[in-house]
């Protein structure tokens, strides 16, 4: 998965001559120099390097502070000679070169990372979102789709006539970040003081990817609320009070009695035998529980108790009725339906043929790529935080912007900004094809893959 770091590097590779230039392994540094070998050419001027700016984004930390990252050259401050080039700002306090990389840019570091950002935020690509049915309803309301804001993002719809009733059941979806630059599962939260998760391939049972939860001195869990799927109607024939469900897990443990699947519907918690830490994936489920009468809202998570090893699981969901398996293989067809959508409403509301609890509205759609922490962006402790999105795409869309907004203060740089546009734009474009869930290609029909309705 490219880093930050990668995006903005790729970019000074596709235009060095304009943006900068990538340095590795400076061979010293100092409080106010650095040394790099590779420009030790001689007869070059102090005005080539100098009033340059200096970024390190592999320095040390400072107490969670990226105090050495950036600087900036003084109008003479390179000696061809030596390759030494001096800052005036503070002090570096990291003067151990090792194997880091230095990046010498043309223009302030923060606009590299500002178009990387935009450009992660804009790059769309087709997206699978599941929705449980609800009884009798034809009105669904899409505000959990922050990232579409008109039918337009809505490439198609489906249904599936299965009785799971939460939804990113193989955790193949990781759209979020979190304020530590992780990766987050799409629909889960975990809680757990000091605790950790993070997409894994080192144990996997089916798919591409499971979650590692790691617990640290207090048992963690990781949760999906799926609620009551209220639709109106007092009483248990109007919401999930009353019904029966089961929680599923297949989990991945080396330690007996520390990991369990749970459910909970705000007045009692039900809770699966635990894993037997055999080091083997198991699966765990919740006998077929009764939902009570006065439930208040419906969970399913994975508790991790008693031992800080770290444990894997790869599928957890919540069924309507019994485990079977159909369900255990997934193997429900899709069908696509006509759907509309009531206009002038926030959020977007989506009318569909009614159906009972049982089913899924598969949505597709075009959603962009969240980006990375702002505040971690901001301060500069991104630089090796990840995202999903190509390499080579990303770079090329922030050269684009890079110089777009450049080309507001020095027009001149217009037709440069256009070609990086073009470039990006012939790589974007196909993008769209990729589910980003970890499943092949979805194949789509022209107006669909430009965003185009389909009824």
């Amino acid at each position: 998965m490219p880093t930050l770091k990668a995006f903005r590097q790729e970019m000074h590779v596709r235009s060095r001559h304009a943006t900068g230039r990538t340095l590795e392994t400076p061979t010293s540094i100092t409080a106010t120099t650095l040394v790099v070998a590779s420009l030790a050419t001689g007869t070059v001027t102090a005005g080539k390097y100098g009033a340059k700016w200096v970024l390190r984004p592999d320095a040390a930390l400072s107490a969670g502070v990226a105090v050495d990252r950036v600087r900036l050259t003084t109008e003479t401050g390179f000696a061809s000679a030596t390759g030494t080039l001096t800052h005036a700002g503070t002090n570096y306090t990291d003067t151990t070169p090792g194997t880091e990389s230095v990046e010498l840019t043309e223009y302030e570091p923060y606009l590299y990372d500002d178009a990387v950002q935009v450009t992660l935020q804009s790059l769309t690509r087709s997206h699978r979102y599941e929705m449980p049915t609800r009884q009798a309803a034809t009105r669904y309301w899409l505000d959990a789709l922050t990232w579409v804001s008109n039918p337009r993002d809505i490439q198609r719809v489906t249904v599936k006539h299965t009785p799971v009733l939460s939804r990113n059941r193989h955790f193949e979806q990781w759209n979020g970040v979190s304020t530590a630059g992780a990766l987050t599962a799409d629909g889960w939260t975990l809680a757990g003081a000091a605790a950790t998760y993070a997409r894994s391939t080192t144990q996997v049972f089916s798919g591409q990817y499971s979650a590692a939860i790691t617990r640290a001195g207090t048992d963690a869990t990781l949760t999906q609320t799926v609620g009551l799927l209220e639709t109106g109607i007092i009483g248990s024939s109007g919401s999930l009070r009353s019904n029966q469900v089961t929680g599923v897990a297949v989990v991945w443990s080396a330690v007996a009695s520390q990991v369990r699947v749970q459910i909970s519907d705000g007045i009692t918690t039900t809770s699966s035998s635990y894993h037997t830490g055999g080091s083997g994936w198991e699966e765990i489920s919740t006998a077929n529980t009764t939902i009570s009468a006065t439930a208040t809202n419906l969970t399913v998570a994975v508790s991790v108790e008693g031992s800080n090893t770290v444990c894997y699981v790869d599928d957890c969901y919540l069924v309507w009725g019994p485990i079977n398996d159909s369900v255990r293989r997934d193997d429900y067809g899709e069908e696509e339906i006509t759907v509309g959508y009531q206009q002038g409403t926030v959020p977007l509301a989506m009318i569909t043929p009614q159906y009972a609890f049982g089913s899924q509205l598969i949505l597709y759609s075009m959603r962009p790529y969240n980006g990375f922490d702002p505040t971690r962006l901001t301060g500069g402790l991104a630089d090796s935080d990840t995202q999903d999105a190509p390499l080579t795409t990303v770079a090329l869309g922030a050269l684009w912007r890079l110089y777009d907004g450049l080309a507001e203060t020095v027009p001149e740089m217009r037709p440069t900004a256009a070609r990086w546009r073009a470039e990006y734009e012939a790589l974007a474009a196909p993008h769209l094809d990729d589910p980003g869930d970890g499943r092949a290609g979805l194949v789509l029909p022209p107006m669909m893959a430009s965003g185009g309705r389909r009824f």
